[in-house]
Formats: C-alpha cells, structure tokens, sequence
C-alpha cells in the first residue's frame, strides 16, 4: 500500500514493511493469555533474527521483551511516538531509535524500511 502522509497505525507499517520484505512477523498480542504466554514470547525471541519495538505507550511488557532481546544478543530498533507521554528510558537511550510522526506515515514507512533492509543485508552477510 502507498502511504501517504496521513496516520496509519505503526504496527500496521510494520507489518507490511517486513511482509514485503519477505519476512514472517511476529505479533505478542496474537499470543494466547496465560502461562504459555511468556514461554511463546521467549521463544519467538529466541527465534527471531531481529526485534522491532514500540515504546511509545511504555508497556512494561515490552521494556522485558527487549531486555531478553539484549540478552540474546538480539539486534533491535525501537520506536517512539513523538506524540508520547515521556522519554526514552535512560538505559536505552545508547541503542538505535527511531522517533516517528504518528500523523506522517510516509515516513515512518521511509526510515523503517532501511532498517529492514539493513537487517536483511547484514544477516546475509553474516551466513
């Protein structure tokens, strides 16, 4: 879909950034509730080849995401509304971000396809 410059949600960027770009993305929300929940979570991590991150509303559940992402050495973007409440927080604040117009899609969908991109060139680089 070609965006424009009017809000479209981020998740829905995303998705279609990295559907096509051939990659299959993983959504903790469509996990089902409950104890399995985090073992789905830490093995879609532990799976994954690279980790995109909204910080925007401060989920604390997302903050834990990319701690293991860290701790799996996971390479990971976050992103963050420039419409949110606060900042990003201070041990994150030397990883790569991404501040993004929640009104200006256009963008969004310009900046984060690179970082797909890169991603894909680096992983293939490194096989």
């Amino acid at each position: 879909m070609p965006y424009g410059r009017s809000q479209v949600s981020a998740r829905q960027i995303i998705v279609d950034i990295l559907q096509r770009n051939g990659v299959e993305p993983i959504i903790p929300e469509e996990f089902v509730a409950g104890a399995r929940w985090a073992d789905e979570m830490l093995e879609s991590l532990r799976l994954s080849d690279f980790i995109i991150a909204d910080l925007s509303e401060f989920n604390p559940n997302v903050i834990f995401e990319l701690g293991v992402a860290h701790g799996l050495r996971k390479p990971f973007i976050i992103l963050i509304s420039s419409e949110s409440e606060g900042q990003i927080p201070s041990d994150l604040s030397g990883y790569q971000y991404l501040t993004y117009n929640p009104h200006d899609s256009y963008e969004l969908h310009e900046r984060l396809t690179r970082f797909v991109l890169s991603m894909q060139k680096r992983l293939t680089a490194g096989s």
